[in-house]
């Protein structure tokens, strides 16, 4: 068997080319998506989507969750390959975005399948055990903040049948897995995950190099002593706390009060920035254009590091702008 191929543009192309199966809808769903410059990485491959569809018919799915909507590409996908009176239940945080998703899924003929769900992820899934139990869904889509996928993974494991799926996107997360320089949260949740997947003797596990990484696992049916040596293994992670764990948590709260506070104080609606920080997706880069933006309104210097890399140089520094913007608002 060969090894793993590098997969080229043309190739890529290629791929396309003899399997891709889209239509007009989709096509329209996808350029308009990446019409949205700030948020193009964001977007579902169609190959990804006619992937998620394959999956909900081999799996059977009647019940499907999905958490982090964006535009609905993922979410059309799924809708369409539900058999006659099948649903899927999916959540977002931001109307903005899923306006776009019902346009298209109201086109596609698929919006009376589909139940949109506008709150944070960790509610929706609380609500749904209380609505409906555990093993009440047959697939489980999980496209969200990268921050809450242990938390997220654990609760859909309850939701999920036996023999249910379980799809993580973005597993390998742009590469950054594999940087030993990467230490923000999301690629710290990410490495997380992924290492106590491999371990967890609850479910089958595959993750497939394909766009950016996605992780399948199947939930296999309870078995009283593969579940001792799960919950003994979690345990001793559990007892493991990531170096520089607090210093990610302060810079996170910094970000956040920096955010806040340009917004607050220069009257500039930042809704794409705020979307994308609601989402748990605030990129670093992101995060230096906001300090570009304050030296130069407030004529302070800010020293350039990368705002995720946890160490207590960045920590004091963010914090020494937050210190100084107040003082600048007061004077």
């Amino acid at each position: 068997m060969a090894g793993q191929v590098e997969v080229s543009d043309v190739l890529q192309q290629y791929v396309r080319d003899v399997s891709l199966r889209d239509d007009e809808v989709l096509r329209d769903l996808a350029a308009e998506t990446a019409g949205m410059s700030a948020l193009a990485a964001m977007v579902t491959m169609p190959e990804e989507g006619q992937l998620l569809a394959l999956l909900t018919s081999l799996v059977g799915a009647r019940n499907v969750l999905e958490l982090g909507t964006f535009t609905g590409y993922g979410a059309l996908c799924m809708a369409r390959a539900l058999p006659s009176g099948g649903r899927l239940v999916t959540c977002d945080i931001s109307e903005r975005w899923t306006r776009i998703a019902q346009r298209y899924w109201e086109r596609a003929g698929v919006a009376d399948r589909i139940e949109l769900r506008l709150d944070k992820a960790t509610k929706v899934l609380d609500a749904l055990l209380a609505e409906q139990g555990p093993d009440s869904f047959d697939l489980v889509f999980i496209d969200a903040d990268k921050t809450g996928y242990p938390e997220y993974f654990e609760r859909a494991l309850t939701l999920v049948r036996p023999d249910g799926l379980i799809i993580l996107d973005n597993t390998l997360f742009f590469g950054r897995v594999v940087d030993p320089a990467a230490q923000d949260l999301d690629t710290l949740a990410i490495r997380e995950l992924n290492a106590a997947l491999r371990d967890d003797a609850r479910v089958e596990l595959s993750l497939i190099p394909m766009a950016d990484g996605i992780t399948l696992a199947r939930k296999l049916a309870p078995d009283p002593q593969r579940s001792s040596q799960t919950d003994h293994h979690r345990k001793e992670k559990e007892c493991v706390m990531p170096e520089s764990a607090s210093e990610q948590l302060t810079i996170a709260i910094i970000e956040q009060r920096l955010l806040d506070f340009l917004v607050e104080r220069t009257k500039i609606e930042w809704e794409v920035g705020q979307d994308l920080f609601d989402s748990g997706v605030l990129s670093s880069l992101f995060a230096m254009e906001l300090v570009v933006f304050v030296e130069k309104a407030f004529d302070v210097s800010i020293e350039r590091e990368d705002l995720a890399l946890a160490n207590f140089r960045t920590v004091r520094a963010m914090t020494d702008l937050v210190q100084r913007l107040g003082k600048a608002a007061d004077a």
